[in-house]
Protein backbone atom coordinates (compact mmCIF):
# COMPACT_ATOMS: atom_id res chain seq x y z
CA UNK A 1 0.00 0.00 0.00
CA UNK A 2 0.94 3.40 -0.77
CA UNK A 3 -0.03 6.64 0.95
CA UNK A 4 -0.01 10.20 -0.93
CA UNK A 5 -0.67 13.13 1.04
CA UNK A 6 -0.57 16.76 0.32
CA UNK A 7 -1.51 19.76 2.92
CA UNK A 8 -4.80 21.16 2.44
CA UNK A 9 -6.53 24.67 2.03
CA UNK A 10 -9.15 23.77 4.52
CA UNK A 11 -8.81 22.16 8.40
CA UNK A 12 -10.48 19.45 7.08
CA UNK A 13 -9.64 15.76 6.13
CA UNK A 14 -9.99 14.64 2.95
CA UNK A 15 -9.32 10.61 2.15
CA UNK A 16 -9.23 8.70 -1.17
CA UNK A 17 -9.12 5.49 -1.81
CA UNK A 18 -7.68 3.80 -4.87
CA UNK A 19 -8.00 0.53 -6.55
CA UNK A 20 -6.33 -0.01 -9.99
CA UNK A 21 -7.98 -2.72 -12.54
CA UNK A 22 -4.57 -4.92 -12.06
CA UNK A 23 -5.74 -5.90 -8.91
CA UNK A 24 -8.95 -7.79 -9.96
CA UNK A 25 -12.25 -7.43 -11.24
CA UNK A 26 -15.11 -5.43 -9.74
CA UNK A 27 -15.75 -7.69 -6.88
CA UNK A 28 -12.12 -8.00 -6.02
CA UNK A 29 -11.99 -4.41 -6.01
CA UNK A 30 -15.37 -3.03 -4.14
CA UNK A 31 -13.92 -5.73 -1.66
CA UNK A 32 -10.33 -4.57 -1.26
CA UNK A 33 -11.65 -0.52 -0.95
CA UNK A 34 -14.62 -1.62 1.95
CA UNK A 35 -11.54 -3.40 3.82
CA UNK A 36 -9.89 -0.57 3.57
CA UNK A 37 -13.00 1.84 4.43
CA UNK A 38 -13.24 0.05 7.57
CA UNK A 39 -9.78 0.21 8.16
CA UNK A 40 -9.48 3.86 8.08
CA UNK A 41 -12.15 4.69 10.27
CA UNK A 42 -11.00 3.73 13.76
CA UNK A 43 -8.03 5.73 13.02
CA UNK A 44 -9.76 9.02 11.70
CA UNK A 45 -9.63 10.44 15.63
CA UNK A 46 -5.85 9.80 15.60
CA UNK A 47 -5.08 11.47 12.08
CA UNK A 48 -4.37 14.78 12.16
CA UNK A 49 -6.39 17.28 9.99
CA UNK A 50 -5.88 20.05 7.20
CA UNK A 51 -4.68 17.18 4.64
CA UNK A 52 -5.63 15.16 1.75
CA UNK A 53 -4.98 11.30 1.48
CA UNK A 54 -5.00 9.13 -1.00
CA UNK A 55 -4.20 4.88 -0.25
CA UNK A 56 -2.95 3.59 -3.01
CA UNK A 57 -3.80 -0.32 -2.93
CA UNK A 58 -1.42 -2.74 -4.71
CA UNK A 59 -1.06 -6.97 -4.82
CA UNK A 60 -0.32 -7.84 -1.14
CA UNK A 61 -3.84 -5.70 -0.10
CA UNK A 62 -5.99 -8.48 -1.47
CA UNK A 63 -4.73 -11.15 0.08
CA UNK A 64 -3.78 -9.47 3.31
CA UNK A 65 -5.43 -10.06 6.71
CA UNK A 66 -7.95 -7.41 8.09
CA UNK A 67 -5.67 -6.19 10.96
CA UNK A 68 -2.78 -6.10 8.63
CA UNK A 69 -4.27 -3.46 6.28
CA UNK A 70 -5.12 -1.52 9.76
CA UNK A 71 -1.48 -2.04 10.69
CA UNK A 72 -0.35 -0.99 7.35
CA UNK A 73 -2.40 2.46 7.13
CA UNK A 74 -1.10 3.32 10.52
CA UNK A 75 2.89 2.74 9.80
CA UNK A 76 2.26 4.89 6.23
CA UNK A 77 0.41 7.99 8.97
CA UNK A 78 3.73 7.36 11.39
CA UNK A 79 5.55 7.60 8.76
CA UNK A 80 4.12 10.83 7.13
CA UNK A 81 4.05 11.70 10.61
CA UNK A 82 0.39 12.59 10.26
CA UNK A 83 -0.48 11.00 13.58
CA UNK A 84 -1.50 12.82 16.50
CA UNK A 85 0.85 13.16 19.35
CA UNK A 86 -0.99 10.69 22.12
CA UNK A 87 -1.20 7.83 19.27
CA UNK A 88 1.91 7.83 18.77
CA UNK A 89 3.27 5.55 21.37
CA UNK A 90 0.63 3.24 20.69
CA UNK A 91 0.39 -0.20 18.06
Amino acid sequence: MVLVYVRSREKSLHVGLSVSKKLGNSVVRNRVKRRLRESFTPLIPCVKTGYDLIFIAREPVVHAEFQDIGKAMRKLLRKADLLIQEDQGKE
